[in-house]
C-alpha cells in the first residue's frame, strides 16, 4: 500500500509539474509575443 500512494503521489506531482509547465509557457507567450529571449 505504502508504494501505492509512492506511485500514485508521483503521478500526481508530475501531472502538476506539466500543468505548471504548460501554464506558465503560455503566460510568457501571452506577455511578450514574439519576444522569447530566455526561455
Amino acid at each position: 500500500m505504502a508504494k501505492n500512494q509512492e506511485v500514485i503521489r508521483q503521478l500526481f506531482e508530475s501531472k502538476a509539474t506539466v500543468r505548471r509547465k504548460k501554464v506558465r509557457s503560455r503566460w510568457l507567450s501571452q506577455r511578450g509575443k514574439g519576444n522569447e529571449s530566455g526561455v
